[in-house]
């Protein structure tokens, strides 16, 4: 059977458009910037009859959290009793510029809350995690403790929240625009060419205009 060779032509030309079409129009550079604020585990491997100690952002609310006994192929929910603190951490924040040198870097004291949850019905050799977090197996012996470094939030941007590409750091603005009063980050943009974009439109709807 003979294929219109105009047809063949015209499907490999769309075909092309639209290829093209991601390759202009998609982000040109993501940038690596945002947030980690937790939760953390900060009690590894407690002895048994230890509590064990989760820290999360005061930004994200009260929360209530499930520990977990891994035992032979048993998942056990061994959850107990929970008290809640609020302690101030100190979060560093970051800011890079383009070619990935640091722009501005500070610290600054944030609201964390601190979830100390019993452990009902754990045995020695549990393996346990805190809403998947690894936080070590029962131990027979040991005394109780937390290590509040174990709780290591992060901030960081790039180029002050401003887009790197297609024209370079841009060199303007400041850590505000990088810092979230609520605790949080923006994630710097990444730029696409879009007058090369619109051009490309406008070529595609000529090229799939209906044929006469």
């Amino acid at each position: 059977m003979a294929v219109d060779r105009e047809l063949l032509n015209g499907a490999s030309m769309r075909g092309l458009l639209v290829l093209l079409s991601i390759l202009v129009l998609a982000p040109e550079r993501a940038e690596a910037s945002g947030c980690f604020l937790g939760p953390f585990s900060i009690t590894i491997n407690p002895p048994l009859g230890c509590e064990v100690v989760v820290v999360s952002h005061a930004a994200n609310g009260p929360t209530t959290f499930t520990v977990t006994a891994r035992r032979g192929q048993q998942n056990i929910d061994v959850t107990g009793a929970t008290t809640t603190s609020t302690t101030m951490l100190g979060v560093p924040y970051t800011n890079f510029a383009c070619d990935g040198s640091v722009i501005m870097s500070y610290e600054q004291s944030e609201a964390y809350n601190f979830y100390r949850i019993a452990l009902n019905g754990a045995a020695v050799g549990d393996l346990l995690s805190i809403d998947g977090i690894d936080t070590g197996y029962v131990q027979a012996t040991g005394s109780c403790s937390e290590d509040v470094t174990k709780a290591s939030p992060s901030c960081t941007g790039v180029n002050s929240g401003y887009p790197c590409a297609p024209h370079g750091d841009a060199g303007v603005g400041s850590d505000e625009q990088m810092h979230d009063p609520a605790g949080g980050c923006s994630a710097a943009g990444s730029s696409a060419g879009s007058s090369a974009g619109i051009i490309l439109v406008l070529v595609m709807l000529y090229m799939l205009r209906p044929r006469r």
